[in-house]
């Protein structure tokens, strides 16, 4: 996963895995978006979540990464900032 507010959702998944499922989660942080799809192709990772389908695929394009999604996680709202607007309709 990458840093940022996803580490603390995933926290809690890991300890709902451990409860409910009897499932060990080691959490693997990384602070790039390039290094997590590498590390699972190669098979350092189990699994991946921090990316959508689109960035997905088109990884699996240009670098000939051989993984395929096997579920949807969280989704969260994208923020938009300018210096330039003050209203979204602008």
């Amino acid at each position: 996963m990458i840093s940022g507010p996803e580490h603390k959702v995933m926290e809690v998944a890991a300890k709902i895995a451990k409860e409910k499922y009897n499932r060990d989660v080691e959490l693997v942080v990384f602070t790039d978006y390039a290094t997590p799809n590498a590390a699972l192709d190669k098979g350092d990772l189990d699994l991946n979540a921090f990316q959508h389908k689109p960035y997905l695929d088109n990884q699996i394009q240009e670098k000939g990464y051989k993984l395929v999604p096997v579920g949807n996680t969280f989704v969260y709202p994208i923020a938009a900032y300018s210096k330039k607007l003050n209203r979204w309709q602008s």
